[in-house]
């Protein structure tokens, strides 16, 4: 299900909330603390909430402002308003918060909603952390069995995510069957929204996307349910990541998910934020993952994951993980990079360069080896550079480049430099739409210059090698084709052997 949460300060604006999103939702969270005091009638509530006519089920919610909400009087003023809205309104769900509970006033509203055939959301907000040990705050929140817990959390890391993942998967096998809501908010958090069904969540909140979102990493319903296909997901369907740090600018779950969604497959494809690789196995054992596309800066760390299992075309890095079955049934990974053939691609099609033609590749991480192992393919002669020299170096032992074209990277802008035929930029500066990672770097005018970022479409780097007559490409091409060898190995995954395409 997914409940969209009304964040206007008017009722007007609420109408429009709810016109613009009504096609996709299930559920409406009238967020009273956000309406303008003037607007908390709670008969003109009413009179609003008849006229728009939604026939949908109604979450009641009232937030404090150490909750993350707007409520500006006090605690006596709150419950009057609460009881006020009960008589008006009758919803099906009433927001109230842990804390409360054994206080009279707020018992006694506990008790009307029950009387009246509706449910309690007993909730607890962490806005800033994710408490050290959950289980003792998760049995606080389900103790009264006809209530439904919720807990929302801010994850501030991958093991934000895991400890919070872990409540879920107890309050799973203690309480099976039983409805709670799990909440991770902020970018660690996205999986709780985008997959709720992962985490056994009755549903998920939602807010308008031309409205600034109540609860930090809020989506809007058309993305949730179309893109993530939320109100049909089952628990059990095959779920694929990507995984780097950052991801948020990612396009892949919008390929795959297109792409499962074209094809009939029951999967779905989430964003996960991981911090920290050395979590990322139990954070996969966890969520039954059964594939990853690997970004920054995972890529080699994602290759000694694999170990033996590793097809990485003598780069030392993958993009692509994959749980496959050993032969004694136990699960294992095995990794290939796709990022080879998407870049010779992007390459081929932009260039047509001669064999010995020089390539300056800047940057030493994972995307950099597919890169430099796609430029030996075609005979190139590959020079490095990065910031820090000793990891061109490592890089350059690794691969096979001689020790003479590592550089730092200044020495690209040096006159007595090399001139180059291709320039491929490697790294993600540039991603923020504003940083050119070698601004004292002067085009002469001939070169192809390639940067594997895509959004946006054209970093400062292409537009200023444009404006001096280069040829430009961003990482578009090279997007598009290592997705689709992904795809590819997703869908044999899901198929055993089969192919689909």
């Amino acid at each position: 299900m997914i409940c969209l949460c009304l964040s206007g300060t008017t009722l007007e604006s609420w109408g429009e909330q709810l016109e613009r999103n009504r096609r996709w939702i299930s559920l409406v969270e009238l967020r009273v603390d956000l309406l303008k005091p003037a607007e908390r009638v709670p008969a003109t509530i009413r009179r609003w909430w008849e006229s728009v006519d939604t026939g949908l089920p109604l979450i009641l919610t009232i937030r404090r402002p150490r909750d993350l909400g707007r409520w500006e009087g006090d605690e006596a003023q709150r419950a009057y308003l609460f009881e006020e809205l009960l008589d008006e309104l009758h919803p099906t769900y009433v927001d109230l918060e842990l804390d409360r509970l054994g206080e009279p006033a707020w018992d006694r509203i506990a008790q009307r909603v029950h009387a009246a055939g509706g449910t309690i959301i007993r909730s607890h907000h962490e806005p800033r952390e994710t408490p050290q040990e959950l289980s003792p705050l998760v049995a606080r929140l389900a103790g009264r069995s006809r209530e439904i817990p919720k807990l929302a959390v801010q994850t501030n890391s991958t093991a934000d995510l895991l400890a919070l993942l872990r409540a879920a998967e107890e309050f799973k096998h203690r309480m099976p069957g039983r409805r709670a809501l799990w909440v991770g908010m902020g970018d660690h958090g996205a999986l709780t929204r985008v997959c709720p069904s992962r985490f056994r969540s009755a549903w998920t909140y939602a807010s308008d996307g031309e409205q600034e979102a109540p609860a930090p990493g809020q989506i809007d319903p058309q993305t949730l349910k179309e893109l993530y296909r939320v109100e049909e997901a089952h628990p059990e369907w095959p779920l694929f990541a990507v995984i780097g740090n950052p991801v948020g600018h990612s396009r892949s779950p919008e390929y795959h998910n297109n792409r499962f969604i074209d094809r009939r497959r029951p999967a779905v494809y989430v964003p996960l934020l991981v911090d920290d690789f050395s979590l990322f196995p139990e954070l996969a054992d966890l969520l039954g993952l059964y594939g990853a596309s690997v970004t920054v800066p995972h890529k080699e760390a994602a290759r000694r994951l694999a170990g033996d299992n590793a097809e990485d075309g003598g780069t030392g890095a993958l993009n692509t993980l994959l749980r496959v079955k050993s032969d004694d049934g136990s699960l294992r990974w095995r990794g290939i990079n796709t990022d080879i053939e998407g870049f010779l691609d992007a390459l081929r099609g932009a260039s047509t360069l001669p064999a010995g033609a020089k390539a300056a590749v800047i940057g030493a991480g994972g995307a950099a080896r597919a890169i430099v192992a796609g430029l030996f393919r075609e005979s190139l002669v590959v020079h490095l550079f990065n910031r820090t020299v000793e990891r061109a170096g490592d890089l350059a032992r690794e691969l096979g480049v001689p020790q003479d074209n590592v550089h730092g990277l200044p020495e690209i802008a040096q006159p007595e430099g090399e001139r180059f035929d291709v320039i491929v930029q490697t790294t993600s500066v540039g991603m923020d739409g504003t940083t050119d990672p070698i601004p004292f770097y002067r085009f002469h005018g001939g070169e192809t210059v390639l940067d594997i970022i895509y959004t946006p479409r054209e970093t400062p780097l292409l537009a200023r090698a444009r404006a001096a007559g280069c040829g430009t490409l961003n990482g578009e091409t090279m997007f598009r084709r290592q997705a689709e060898l992904q795809f590819d190995a997703f869908c044999r995954l899901i198929d055993d052997g089969e192919e689909c395409r």
